[in-house]
């Protein structure tokens, strides 16, 4: 299910793990998104130490 949200920061397109989203501006920034799915017969997560970064995603939105 989607849900959409009345926000918006920018155009993204979805890499192809549909994992992460890429910034259609700035294409060297991604957004990893914490959701699971099933592609293939096998479930992809996403580990935790992907959303563990030295660049926090709050402090990127903060600076906007």
């Amino acid at each position: 299910m989607v849900v959409p949200l009345p926000l918006k920061f920018g155009d993204y397109l979805s890499a192809s793990s549909m994992r992460s989203l890429i910034n259609i501006a700035a294409p060297y920034n991604h957004v990893k998104v914490p959701f699971a799915m099933q592609s293939l017969g096998a479930l992809r997560l996403t580990p935790t130490r992907y959303m563990k970064t030295e660049n926090k995603p709050n402090d990127y939105y903060v600076n906007l």
